[in-house]
C-alpha cells in the first residue's frame, strides 16, 4: 500500500503515525498518574482508619 502513495501522502502518513504514537504515550502516562493517585488515596484511607 505504501508504494502506491505519493511522496506527499507518505509524509502525511508518517506525521499521522507520529501523532498517534504521541497521543498514545500521553494517554498512557495520564492513566498511570491517575491510577497512582487513586492508589495513594486508598492507602491514606487505610492508614487513617487505624
Amino acid at each position: 500500500m505504501r508504494e502506491s502513495l505519493s511522496d506527499e501522502q507518505k509524509e502525511l502518513l508518517e506525521k499521522l503515525t507520529e501523532s498517534i504514537t504521541d497521543i498514545s504515550s500521553i494517554s498512557e502516562r495520564d492513566m498511570f498518574i491517575n491510577g497512582f493517585r487513586l492508589c495513594m488515596k486508598l492507602m491514606m484511607d487505610v492508614m487513617t482508619d487505624q
